[in-house]
């Protein structure tokens, strides 16, 4: 059963609704973000200048140079809509991303500061050199660093966020859906192609200007416009020739990416098993404290990694679905 879409019409466009938790950042940043708001702004008054034109335009050629101009005005809109879901996607897998990282070399930090301890107890006792002694304070001052870094980083991806979403960081649950529940069609995405509508309303600008061409015109004025044709037919070919290809290279991807989240959610899952075991065994005492600690890690990693793929698969789904002419809503986040 296909999935409902969910839209909400801003000047004849959608603009992305949510059901899920992180709809809500969606729907804040909307309200604050910069990008989207100039864009909104840019597309409406595009808008009544495109209004206007079609009262005033005197022929047929004003009326296809209104609507060219608009398509390209379309064009950016539609950018200004994928550009401002990546960037609220970005800063928000940013921040995890971040924030993992600093509880990791947190963690390494407490590894090298207790090797580093009992370090110096076997020095005391003469059981290793000064050299060794100097290695374990050498891993100690890296560490720190490390995590002086990670937490600069932390919080720098904090500020991004909020210039970003005009909130402050909060988590919310993403659940991806399966692309092949979201309607893709070749038929939408041609129909939505608006470099194809462009290609057309060029030739039919040319065959304008060749047919209305005047009587006493010179060879090198018609011959002109003929050649202007030939390329415009030509161009329009080759145009709907590689529409087929954008659509499967992106589907493609798509797919890809899909298949990619649904691997590394496996490997998370194991990683979770392994270190859910260590801690168990870490309570009975069959698992050393750094034994532990080292497999939360690994699991933490692997978390980091099934974000980044959730990002990457949710930033090429939504630019198929403007693509394809859909409004991204519940079926994806």
């Amino acid at each position: 059963m296909k999935k409902t879409f969910f839209i909400i019409m801003i000047l004849g466009f959608a603009v992305i609704s949510f059901t899920n938790p992180i709809g809500e950042l969606f729907k804040s940043a909307l309200n604050s973000n910069k990008g989207i708001k100039m864009t909104m702004l840019n597309f409406e008054s595009a808008q009544m200048e495109y209004e206007k034109a079609l009262i005033e335009s005197s022929n047929k050629k004003a009326l296809l140079s209104a609507e060219l101009s608009m398509l390209n005005e379309r064009s950016s809109y539609r950018k200004g809509q994928a550009d401002f879901y990546s960037e609220v996607v970005d800063a928000f897998f940013a921040v995890k991303s971040a924030q993992i990282e600093l509880e990791i070399s947190q963690l390494q930090l407490g590894i090298v500061q207790n090797d580093h301890k009992n370090a110096k107890l076997s020095f005391e006792k003469g059981m290793i050199s000064l050299n060794s002694l100097k290695d374990s304070e050498v891993a100690v001052i890296d560490a720190q660093s490390q995590e002086e870094k990670a937490r600069k980083d932390y919080n720098d991806a904090l500020t991004a966020f909020k210039r970003a979403t005009g909130t402050e960081y909060a988590d919310y649950e993403v659940k991806p859906c399966d692309y092949k529940e979201c309607g893709f069609s070749y038929e939408a995405f041609k129909e939505n192609d608006l470099s194809l509508k462009a290609q057309q309303i060029n030739l039919q600008l040319a065959e304008y200007d060749l047919q209305n061409l005047s009587s006493n015109s010179s060879y090198y004025e018609k011959r002109g416009l003929e050649i202007k044709l030939e390329i415009s037919q030509m161009n329009l070919k080759n145009k709907e020739e590689s529409v087929s290809e954008s659509y499967e290279t992106a589907l493609a991807m798509v797919s890809s990416l899909y298949s990619s989240l649904q691997s590394s959610g496996v490997k998370l899952q194991i990683k979770q098993s392994v270190y859910e075991d260590s801690q168990k065994r870490f309570e009975k005492g069959f698992v050393s404290e750094k034994d532990n600690i080292n497999q939360k890690i690994s699991y933490m990693s692997a978390q980091k990694a099934y974000n980044e793929n959730i990002k990457s698969y949710i930033k090429a789904l939504v630019s198929l679905i403007f693509n394809c002419g859909l409004s991204v809503g519940e079926a994806v986040l």
